[in-house]
């Protein structure tokens, strides 16, 4: 199994946080069906599918539990990762409602995407983000500044506490329209980033775990443990095994 990152150009990258792409390479070592869990997500995705009972595109909302997929042989999974700031209105008027789903796309993103041909080993971002751009500039696209600035923040460590302060407006106001823009309230934004992060520093980095945990904001092992087995219902040290039996590339 591959798993791949790719950065947006810079001009796109107000609207998306990274291209990823998902491939399951068929291997006679692996019973199929896999049973694929992966961490939550803090923003939503736009999901381009190509498994033997399926070909078609998915909208994934933000998830603040893990989220399993059946994976087969020669099955191919490519992203686009939306800034959780932004509101597309073809793909969702509400994140609130798609939060833990992942529901049809519209006719209108199906036919606009319907000359992507997605098969296993596809690497053509350049391709695929010039049909991107043409996509998002025939969108209705929502930005939400304060948003932008408490998501950067959280990315960056800082407490919700320390955020609020500099903002002039109540706690209350604030938190409304942080779930109304991301589907999340800020806690739950924060707790995904973190433990994302910390998997990112053990599995990437080669940082010691212990270190890892507490450069992103947890109190001591313990405290990382049972955050992680809340949302993912197994161990960690199950999960660390699963996951180097992926190949990661970060670009």
């Amino acid at each position: 199994m591959i798993y791949k990152e790719v950065q947006p150009s810079k001009d796109l990258q107000e609207y998306i946080q990274n291209y990823w792409k998902f491939e399951v390479v068929e291997n006679s070592d692996k019973t199929f069906p896999i049973q694929h869990e992966t961490l939550p997500e803090n923003t939503m995705s736009l999901v381009f599918i190509n498994q033997p009972y399926f070909n078609g595109i998915r909208i994934m909302g933000p998830h603040i539990e893990k989220y399993t997929q059946s994976l087969f042989p020669n099955a191919i999974f490519l992203g686009i990762r939306i800034q959780p700031w932004l509101n597309i209105h073809s793909l969702t008027t509400n994140k609130v409602d798609i939060l833990n789903k992942t529901l049809p796309s519209s006719p209108e993103v199906e036919n606009h995407f319907k000359e992507l041909q997605l098969v296993t080993g596809f690497d053509n971002f350049t391709l695929f983000e010039k049909q991107v751009v043409s996509f998002l500039k025939r969108s209705t696209i929502q930005k939400n500044d304060m948003v932008k600035f408490i998501c950067l923040q959280l990315n960056s460590g800082k407490s919700i506490a320390e955020i609020t302060s500099q903002i002039p407006a109540s706690t209350r106001v604030i938190q409304k329209k942080f779930k109304e823009t991301t589907g999340l309230t800020m806690k739950q934004y924060a707790n995904i980033e973190r433990q994302r992060n910390t998997w990112k520093a053990i599995m990437l980095e080669n940082k010691n775990p212990l270190d890892a945990i507490i450069d992103n904001g947890f109190y001591d092992q313990s405290h990382f443990i049972n955050e992680f087995k809340k949302i993912m219902k197994r161990t960690h040290n199950d999960f660390q095994s699963y996951l180097a039996s992926v190949h990661m590339e970060f670009h």
